[in-house]
């Protein structure tokens, strides 16, 4: 990493299942993350935020739990988009399909 501040920032990208199961009540998929991101900042990319608010339309959430998601996402980095971001990703995923059986 070129910026010797942000190399020392421990953070974690979150998926948006991932996210999901740290924010719905009694989710038991919970507890095999919450390990994992103590003490770490959360982000999450643009395409993950409307991942999750389409699911709460599609769901058709009450207005309490619409709220309760954007008070989550407010706590939550958001990644900028930009062109570089787009090319990691299907670097990564490619790198992903071609190297580990069944992914997808």
């Amino acid at each position: 990493m070129n910026n010797p501040v942000l190399a020392q920032i421990a953070g974690v990208l979150l998926d948006t299942d991932v996210f999901s199961y740290l924010v719905r009540p009694g989710e038991p998929r919970r507890d095999l993350y919450t390990p994992h991101l103590k003490g770490k900042l959360t982000a999450l990319t643009y395409i993950s935020i409307g991942e999750l608010r389409y699911g709460a339309r599609c769901r058709r959430w009450g207005t309490g739990a619409i709220a309760e998601l954007e008070a989550r996402l407010a706590e939550t980095i958001v990644l900028p988009f930009d062109a570089k971001i787009c090319d990691e990703y299907a670097a990564l995923k490619a790198r992903l399909r071609l190297e580990v059986p069944n992914a997808r």
